[in-house]
């Protein structure tokens, strides 16, 4: 299964969502750069934590959720 059927099966409405990508090719692209930068993003939560840089661990939180 895909990610776009995955969506689907969970009850996202796909088409709507891919008004704003524009295509699927570009949505995939963007979920995978996305994916592939999760092991830093995670590490340097950890780092920020670790040393209780609590201003950068909130902005790297805020834009992950965003």
């Amino acid at each position: 299964m895909n990610n776009l059927e995955y969506l689907k099966s969970v009850g996202v409405e796909v088409e709507k969502a891919l008004e704003l990508w524009g295509d699927e090719e570009s949505y995939q692209s963007a979920l995978k750069e996305y994916m592939d930068s999760l092991p830093k993003k995670v590490a340097d939560l950890t780092e920020f934590l670790k040393t209780q840089d609590l201003e950068n661990y909130a902005i790297l939180v805020h834009g992950m959720k965003s």
